[in-house]
């Protein structure tokens, strides 16, 4: 079959990642896939399928598939217009959650067509929002990549944390939340600690906080930090799925994370990840005391974590995906 993915870039970020890798996954399986993207538009992502440089997403740009997957609003009335038989959308995130037009958005959402969602949480919306019954599948992991490796904790020794720090005025993502939270924590623990900031834009030197940044430039880079650390810290406000706290539980590290929607879907309170308010510095500093004055959880949270993430294999996600299209095309006929 030949599948296209209409996107507006491929720039850092969980659901560009995933996006490349379901493209990769097919042209394995031997199926064709056409990427349609604007001329300008950045690819951080390594791509083994056709890509195609087109002015702007519009209708006369997208061509003809089997499937045409659209994973954005602006990408989905692009596609629908095109091709409103082949059309298929993949919610990787509910956009009246966050963007200007959120009425227009939803709108677009009252085209009944193919839905894949990647959590039972973002499956909920669209039925509560707009009775538009969809498939969850969840993104996967490179599970030889996200592994854990034994670490060396003193008793005395300096604690890492772990943070992605996205652009802070990306308010979404939480990063002021965070610094909120981590000057709380230098006021009540003792216990010595460093923040390892990844900073896939650009460098984020919060001078009051202990810390070291870094830029990992491949999966493996990301995987070495993620098994380096001590705690994983997400603070985002909404997220579809988040593939992050995901990453570290496989590595063998306790997440703390804000609920933020789709992690519930393998983030279980206090047995795989410490989940606390979003938007509230209090309750994550919370969170990060817990797991860094109680070595006990910190463990049972390694241990629980690395068994949820190996339900998510990304080949699994791979065949999966697959099996959908191959069940929409023959409906279709």
């Amino acid at each position: 079959m030949k599948v296209v993915i209409p996107v507006i870039n491929l720039s850092i970020g969980g659901g560009c990642k995933v996006l490349s890798q379901l493209a990769h996954g097919l042209v394995q399986a031997n199926h064709e896939v056409e990427i349609v993207i604007p001329h300008g538009a950045s690819i951080h992502y390594p791509l083994t399928c056709k890509v195609t440089r087109v002015p702007e997403i519009s209708r006369k740009y997208i061509p003809k598939g089997d499937i045409i997957l659209a994973n954005y609003y602006k990408t989905f009335e692009a596609s629908y217009e095109a091709w409103p038989q082949q059309c298929v959308r993949y919610t990787m995130g509910y956009e009246p959650h966050y963007v200007p037009d959120r009425e227009y958005a939803i709108t677009l959402y009252q085209k009944k067509v193919p839905t894949i969602t990647i959590s039972k949480w973002l499956q909920k919306n669209l039925w509560t929002d707009n009775t538009q019954i969809s498939t969850v599948i969840s993104p996967g992991l490179d599970l030889d990549i996200y592994k854990p490796r034994e670490k060396s904790i003193k008793p005395k020794g300096i604690r890492k944390i772990l943070y992605i720090a996205r652009n802070p005025a990306a308010q979404i993502k939480g990063y002021n939340d965070f610094i909120d939270s981590i000057e709380i924590v230098k006021k009540k623990s003792k216990m010595p600690f460093k923040v390892f900031f990844i900073c896939p834009e650009k460098n984020i030197i919060p001078a009051h906080i202990p810390h070291k940044c870094f830029r990992p430039a491949s999966e493996q880079a990301m995987a070495d930090l993620y098994q380096k650390a001590d705690l994983f810290v997400s603070t985002s406000w909404v997220e579809g799925f988040s593939l992050p706290p995901l990453e570290a539980m496989a590595c063998g590290t306790p997440v703390v994370t804000t609920n933020s929607g789709g992690v519930t879907d393998f983030c279980i309170q206090k047995r795989t990840a410490v989940l606390v308010k979003k938007q509230n510095p209090q309750s994550i500093a919370n969170g990060i005391l817990t797991v860094l004055h109680n070595q006990k959880l910190a463990n049972q949270l390694a241990f629980h974590g690395m068994q949820m993430a190996q339900q998510f294999s990304l080949e699994q996600f791979t065949q999966s995906m697959i099996r959908t299209f191959q069940e929409i095309i023959t409906t279709r006929q």
